[in-house]
């Protein structure tokens, strides 16, 4: 089997080809085995000699440098600035992170690795969403972290976020800030429902889910890329308006990347650190800021900061200052056994209280005969229309809006209308795996039931809603 033993030093990739035997009971205890075990002084004697000796490799072999290729006789040694394309098992030692990593994942921290051969395989395994990982069982002692350090911020950007926020309650609810109940009703729970599916959906992409993970050592937002900026935007986008989806999941137009408006009244600004307090504050006043230099406006505005595993609803009114809500996990773990994240929640309902602003487009005028229609008629029209001639209807005629809105305000997949998320039965839990039995897929992370209908139609269908991890939603109807 091939594969590779990779050292990762000062931004480069030594690796070494592996012909056979590679399970982790094999090549993988062997790579464990070099890495000192409960003597701090000898850990640290051994990181100093083996980033000198990599030093040395370095220096010999810059013509291996960018090569990605062993050679024919596969019992080779490259250098290279990018990972080594991903075998099956391939194990890591990062001493830039000071990580052990398995097939590019990072699983244990280099210098409480687990201490036997036993638990270094049993402590191998996959997440709920089919990644390399370490085992749920894994004593947290052993767990990787090499989340960066937040930045430093000045005390006179906390002595103005102090001065400036509104004097009540610090943090609110999403309930309170939005002005709402509580509860949460059917067609809310439709629409975050289906947003879960498709925040998991993307979870389950292994470059996604990899690239999150390494998202943790980004020290701020200015070294966050292109690539991950768009998809937050996107993650953050598909939550909010209307959720008028065909068979694929619609991406939407992404706008400029560390700051965007994402509806009239909602702008978006991506970030990290907002488990941090003073990193938190910074970049309240930041989003508040902007919206006031590129959106003047007399009416409530509300931001959102994100940083893909918290995320922050602000509430901006010219008269009465800002309000926000505590940072809120967005992403679920990657070890989740629920979809359901307080973030997840609160972008998904903030989505559905703005939904009354009005779309721009074309409109009728107001002595046009369409506006003199009997209000029963309008609304015998509106449900024999799909969603998407039904959207396109209220914008152009603001009567059919005020009949047909509520219908719109629910997430539809073609023509069926979400109406109601009901609980998944026990086959539908049925996890999926493959033929390495640690590995499986957490159904109930990215499957939903919905009771769903089609235009001119009062019948209720029962749909079981995945997705096929391509963009596509895997739609099946139960009789």
């Amino acid at each position: 089997m091939g594969t590779s033993g990779v050292y990762r030093h000062n931004g480069y990739y030594h690796a070494h080809y592996n012909a056979y035997d590679s399970y982790p009971e094999e090549l993988g205890v062997r790579v464990a085995a070099e890495i000192p075990l409960g003597d701090e002084q000898a850990y640290q004697e051994w990181l100093r000699n083996l980033r000198k000796a990599l030093d040395y490799h370095l220096e010999m072999n810059q013509h291996r440098v960018g090569s990605q290729e062993f050679g024919d006789d596969h019992n080779g040694y490259l250098i290279s600035e990018e990972p080594t394309p991903t075998e099956v098992y391939k194990y890591e030692i990062d001493l830039d992170h000071e990580v052990f990593l398995v097939d590019d994942e990072p699983l244990f921290a280099l210098n409480i690795m687990p201490n036997t051969p036993d638990l270094f395989v049993e402590c191998i395994g996959y997440d709920s969403f089919g990644h390399p990982s370490y085992t749920p069982s894994t004593p947290v002692q052993h767990i990787y972290n090499w989340k960066s350090a937040p930045p430093k911020v000045e005390d006179q950007i906390i002595s103005d976020y102090t001065a400036r926020r509104s004097p009540k309650v610090e943090y609110l609810p999403i309930s309170r800030l939005l002005g709402t109940s509580e509860s949460v009703g059917d067609c809310e729970a439709a629409r975050i429902g289906l947003y879960e599916v498709i925040i998991g959906n993307m979870m389950l992409n292994h470059s996604i889910a990899h690239d999150i993970r390494i998202l943790e050592t980004i020290c701020d937002q200015n070294h966050i890329s292109d690539d991950m900026l768009t998809l937050g935007i996107e993650m953050v986008q598909l939550g909010v308006g209307k959720m008028l989806f065909g068979q694929s999941v619609r991406r939407p137009c992404v706008p400029e990347l560390k700051f965007s408006w994402l509806a009239p009244d909602i702008c978006l600004s991506i970030t990290t650190h907002l488990d941090d307090e003073r990193n938190l504050k910074k970049s309240i006043l930041q989003l508040v800021d902007k919206t006031s230099v590129k959106r003047p406006s007399a009416f409530v505005i509300y931001g959102i900061l994100f940083s893909f595993f918290q995320c922050v609803v602000i509430r901006i009114d010219p008269n009465h200052g800002f309000q926000s809500t505590a940072p809120l996990q967005f992403l679920p773990s990657f070890h989740a056994t629920s979809p359901s994240t307080p973030g997840i929640t609160a972008i998904g309902r903030l989505g559905y209280h703005c939904l009354d602003t009005p779309k721009a487009g074309p409109r009728i005028q107001p002595h046009h005969y369409l506006c003199q229609v009997p209000v029963e008629l309008l609304d015998l029209i509106t449900t024999l229309l799909s969603p998407s001639d039904l959207d396109h209807l209220c914008t152009a005629v603001p009567p059919f809006e005020a009949v047909a809105g509520d219908r719109l305000r629910y997430p539809y997949i073609d023509d069926y209308r979400l109406v109601q998320r009901i609980r998944l039965s026990s086959t539908d839990l049925r996890d999926t795996r493959d033929h390495d039995k640690r590995r499986y897929v957490l159904t109930s992370i990215t499957t939903k039931r919905f009771s769903a209908v089609l235009p001119g139609s009062s019948e209720k269908k029962v749909l079981v809603v995945c997705n096929r991890g391509t963009g596509t939603f895997g739609v099946s109807s139960v009789q």
